[in-house]
């Protein structure tokens, strides 16, 4: 904008998968390199317990928050579209990665989504994980 903020998409949709999400057992994080007001506002708004911003070192900051969680890499599901994340997703049990996501990412992927991220892939993915629950 003209004021400098940075303008992003969010898709509804998405933000309700997470919603359903956060009423399992399910522990939901945003580890993210963005650093925008408008991706800290939709993280507030959907009271995601475990935010971190302008992260450059994505693996790191998911270690400690395992450590804190008492969880092993292995018991997590990440989803990554970026060259950022790839590491990230060469270390958890569940790799995931949209439709538009980087080659690299959908090669390490276990699943990737039909759609492409901000158009209801979130979402896709809160499905799956709900339903692998049951």
């Amino acid at each position: 904008t003209e004021s400098g903020d940075e303008l992003r998409k969010f898709n509804v949709k998405d933000g309700m998968g997470i919603k359903l999400l956060q009423q399992t057992k399910i522990e939901v994080a945003v580890i993210t390199n963005s650093s925008s007001r408008a991706t800290r506002h939709r993280v507030q708004k959907l009271g995601i317990k475990y935010s971190f911003f302008a992260i450059e070192d994505k693996l790191t900051v998911l270690k400690e928050l395992c450590e804190q969680l008492s969880l092993s890499l292995a018991q997590v599901a990440y989803v990554g579209d970026d060259i950022i994340d790839l590491a990230v997703l060469k270390a958890v049990g569940c790799p995931l990665t949209v439709a538009d996501g980087i080659p690299e990412n959908q090669d390490s992927a276990v699943y990737v989504t039909k759609l492409a991220g901000g158009q209801g892939a979130v979402r896709e993915i809160c499905d799956l994980l709900i339903k692998a629950q049951i």
